[in-house]
């Protein structure tokens, strides 16, 4: 979180840790911001995390050459580029993250030099992380009882309590995305071809998969609607998986079998309803309007939502705790990313300002988080029942369901994570 916040006439000013309006200057003798003659430089915006220059002090005056690159200049010292001055400040050194996961109950970082840390409940996926894959890690993913992480060999490594399992025949082709779920892992390669697999559990209680099966399509059924369309981003619910298409449309399958035991990808314009959907669930089709111009898509546990271009948010699957409801008619401009968890989404805006989707209360930001962490959001993330944020600051901060009852799950009150390992609250 920037020190320094902007007053009305573009100035910058000091933030003080109170919020009240004293110029925080040592040397200042203004009792007000209002009455200050410190006059703080104006400084590019964009950049207003860095210092600015004061004229009692002559600091870094801020430059911008012809290509709106930033660069400092130092009263009798030259030039100093962005790098530079930041070598200074001892931060070029330190890592940063680059994304965030959230499993069952359990999160993941990324840090920029391709080592994961990871803390939360053990549910099957909370072991030691493999030493050997430290370092080496591009992207990652979480279930309820696994995590994953593709590594810079373009092999994947999936680990839980006490097993460990690792991919790496995929020829010339580049792994783009993994995503996971309870029964099974979707990976997505770079020439919009599928690899799937289903997650088979000695003890579904303790969460110790022993075996990793793969989906052996020999073919693709029902699938009439845009089959030469190329996926470019996937997303997996407990038994569907969602592919949004390069023309903008989405496509939902499953994976089927047939009597001779080959595995088929079955297609679906409208979903079956599952089993297990009980006359207190309402489970809702995908809308009409979900058929071009998507944006992005995002999975929770057995509902999911697409963002559209025009900003409108569509949602489908079991209506739990508002998970579906919440996106009726709900449309807004600036959304940087969506996510889902196990009954509600987060909708995150270019600004860095969070929405929560779903039944009112019901997984709601604490007051105290919300003042702190918004309009500083950089990625979001969703676990069942707790949701992940990195901050502009290379840190995080989280929130969970706290005393959750199974009478009334959805009006649950919500607390902070206090958790977070501290190497991660500050570097």
């Amino acid at each position: 979180m920037s020190k320094y916040i902007e007053n009305k006439r573009g100035y910058l000013r000091l933030r003080q840790k109170g919020g009240n309006d004293l110029c925080e200057e040592p040397k200042c003798l203004c009792e007000s911001s209002r009455d200050c003659t410190c006059k703080l430089q104006p400084i590019v915006k964009s950049h207003d995390h860095l210092p600015s220059k004061h004229e009692n002090k002559g600091l870094l005056q801020p430059i911008v050459d012809e290509h709106d690159h930033l660069s400092f200049e130092h009263e009798n010292k030259g030039l100093l580029n962005e790098p530079a001055l930041l070598g200074i400040l001892g931060k070029l050194h330190e890592p940063i993250i680059k994304q965030i996961a959230c499993g069952y109950r359990h999160s993941l970082v990324l840090l920029s030099n391709g080592t994961i840390i990871m803390w939360g409940e053990n549910v099957g996926s909370m072991n030691a992380i493999p030493s050997d894959i430290q370092g080496r890690v591009i992207t990652i993913a979480g279930s309820q009882f696994l995590s994953v992480a593709l590594l810079n060999d373009n092999t994947i490594c999936i680990w839980n309590d006490d097993t460990k399992f690792t991919i790496s025949d995929f020829g010339d082709r580049i792994v783009k995305q993994i995503t996971t779920s309870l029964t099974k892992l979707v990976v997505l390669l770079n020439d919009g071809s599928l690899r799937e697999w289903r997650l088979d559990y000695a003890n579904l209680a303790r969460g110790r998969v022993h075996t990793l099966r793969e989906f052996r399509v020999i073919s693709n059924f029902r699938d009439t609607k845009f089959p030469d369309a190329k996926i470019i981003q996937i997303g997996t619910q407990t038994n569907l998986s969602v592919g949004l298409l390069d023309n903008g449309a989405i496509k939902i399958w499953e994976i089927g079998t047939r009597q001779n035991g080959e595995y088929v990808r079955i297609y679906y314009d409208e979903v079956p309803v599952p089993d297990y959907v009980t006359r207190t669930h309402k489970y809702v089709q995908v809308h009409e309007h979900v058929t071009q111009n998507v944006k992005q898509i995002a999975c929770g546990n057995d509902f999911s939502i697409a963002l559209l271009k025009d900003g409108s948010i569509y949602g489908w699957g079991i209506d739990d705790c508002g998970s579906v409801s919440a996106t009726y008619g709900y449309s807004k401009k600036d959304v940087k990313q969506i996510a889902c968890g196990g009954s509600f989404s987060l909708v995150l805006f270019n600004d860095g300002f969070v929405e929560v989707l779903a039944m009112v209360g019901h997984m709601s930001i604490p007051v105290a988080l919300a003042r702190r962490i918004q309009g500083h959001v950089v990625q979001i993330a969703c676990g069942y029942n707790h949701a992940l944020v990195s901050l502009d600051d290379d840190t995080v901060a989280g929130w969970y369901m706290s005393g959750t009852s199974s009478h009334k799950p959805c009006q649950s009150p919500t607390e902070e994570m206090r958790d977070i390992p501290d190497k991660i609250r500050g570097f």
